[in-house]
């Protein structure tokens, strides 16, 4: 299927060029439209030292557009920089046909233009300097690590002058083949040890304050699918189905998990805790302590289906809820949860429709949400108290995902995946905050939470980001009907409008009328 529906005029490609190496420094944007009997993305305008407000007064109120926009921007350490973004601006009201072929060419336009910072705007008056202030000072954050399939480990410094720029954390002439990362987590509640498990069967520590590698330990055989700390030792787990429990010395305590094991985690909440889980009958979800060697909790296969054929198992990845309560994904499509006090079968389960097959590679989970990836590119999340049905997607993504995770607020969702792109979405709004290109397929993430300033002040708030994913929450409950939403909206128009707005609307819808 042809990825865009417009071309791009030759026009268009020069002026890219051209502007993504301006040494102004000013505010500069460009408007694009797309010329419907032509089938053209042309030039509409071009402004220097244009304000946000200023763009705003530019863009007509009923019609979509693309802005490239070089925004002047200081920094709280008087740095100054010029980010640039891509804007796609699609009015709630404008005519469907024009949404459509803007949403169909807005891919290859973004890609022709070669920017990671991609934001979509609704509303007109929601296009504010404060709000692009917000979207782009993400960059002040956070630190993501990078393994990759061919066993190198990366740092984007998202507080760096180059937040594209990664830093190795090993030499890569020391990497042979068959040793790429398998698992990263972290070792600490601090977040400064990170553990990774490899191909080869090798486990490391890596110390961030010391910046090297502290611990090298084997397990017997098998790729790491899994790492963890509890009480001092390391605990790794093999694909061949062996947890290994590694004391100081030389010596390994084993329990049999199974024959073909995807995933092993951790219970934060109880870090003796640790989960299994793998494709067929034999690998199924079990639940351990360390201190026992049989599993305290194994599951049980839903019932068998209408045709009385056994329902395949492969559970792809697991998370903890709680302590008795789990969530695993399937390559198979589904996704159960679990109560290791009630039942060996699922509480809930999520199946999707034979007209939309899913295969989920990766999950991440916090409170009560839990974020899977898909084979197919593309990021859901669901409500594991009922599983009825995706409450966000997150796109961007056209190759599968190869691995999730959240930074501690809940409020950053990090993925990785097989198009060699490293991506951070709102998990309030879903938009994309950082996207970034890597040479080498990553196969797993971490990202670390902004430490304390020396005022005892942080860029985020635990208390701050929780209030507002519970208000995400709430208003995903309450979306209105179509008919609800139209007349909310016509209401809000009319009614709810500040005077100076109003004015403003009328003035646009005047002037791109004519």
């Amino acid at each position: 299927m042809a990825d865009k529906l417009c071309d791009i005029s030759p026009e268009v490609r020069e002026e890219l060029k051209k502007f993504r190496f301006r040494k102004s420094t000013t505010n500069s944007a460009l408007i694009l439209k797309i010329d419907r009997e032509k089938q053209l993305v042309i030039l509409e305008d071009q402004l220097d030292d244009v304000s946000v407000e200023d763009l705003q007064e530019q863009l007509p109120g009923h019609q979509p557009r693309y802005v490239i926009y070089s925004y002047r921007m200081e920094h709280e350490d008087k740095r100054i920089s010029f980010p640039m973004c891509f804007i796609f601006y699609t009015p709630r009201d404008s005519q469907m046909e024009l949404q459509m072929l803007y949403a169909g060419t807005k891919v290859a336009l973004q890609r022709e233009a070669d920017l990671t910072r991609v934001y979509e705007v609704r509303e007109l008056d929601d296009f504010t300097d404060e709000w692009l202030r917000e979207k782009l000072n993400y960059t002040e954050k956070n630190r993501v690590f990078v393994g990759s399939q061919v066993g190198a480990l990366k740092e984007y410094d998202l507080t760096s002058e180059t937040p594209y720029k990664p830093v190795n954390l090993q030499k890569i002439s020391d990497l042979e083949p068959g040793q790429g990362i398998t698992t990263l987590r972290w070792g600490n509640e601090e977040e400064t040890e990170i553990l990774l498990g490899r191909n080869d069967s090798v486990i490391q520590v890596y110390d961030l304050p010391k910046n090297t590698f502290t611990l090298c330990k084997s397990i017997p055989e098998g790729a790491v699918v899994g790492v963890c700390r509890v009480d001092g030792k390391i605990i790794g787990a093999a694909k061949s189905g062996q947890i290994h429990i590694l004391g100081n010395g030389k010596e390994i305590q084993t329990l049999i998990a199974g024959t073909d094991i995807s995933r092993m985690r951790q219970c934060k909440h109880n870090q003796s805790l640790l989960a299994t889980g793998g494709k067929d009958r034999k690998n199924n979800l079990k639940v351990w302590n360390i201190e026992q060697e049989t599993p305290i909790f194994s599951s049980k296969n839903v019932p068998h289906d209408s045709l009385q054929l056994e329902v395949p198992v492969w559970d792809s990845d697991i998370g903890f809820l709680d302590c008795n309560n789990l969530v695993t994904a399937s390559r198979y499509g589904y996704i159960r949860t679990y109560d290791i006090r009630k039942q060996r079968r699922p509480v809930h389960q999520f199946v999707p429709k034979d007209k939309e097959p899913m295969a989920f590679t990766c999950l991440k989970t916090h409170e009560n949400i839990v974020y899977v990836g898909l084979t197919t590119g593309g990021i859901r999340a669901f409500d594991t108290r009922s599983l009825k049905f995706p409450i966000h997607t997150y796109k961007g993504s056209i190759g599968s995902i190869t691995d999730l995770t959240l930074d501690k607020t809940g409020k950053f969702l990090c993925s990785t995946s097989l198009e060699r792109y490293v991506r951070i979405h709102s998990t309030i709004d879903n938009t994309i905050l950082y996207q970034c290109y890597v040479k080498t397929k990553p196969s797993q993430v971490l990202i670390k939470t902004a430490e304390e300033t020396t005022n005892g002040t942080t860029s985020v708030t635990n208390e701050e980001a929780s209030e507002d994913l519970q208000e995400s929450k709430k208003m995903a409950q309450e979306i209105p009907s179509d008919e609800e939403e139209e007349d909310e909206i016509v209401t809000e128009y009319f009614h709810d409008d500040k005077p100076d707005k109003l004015l403003k609307r009328l003035k646009r819808k005047r002037k791109f009328s004519n």
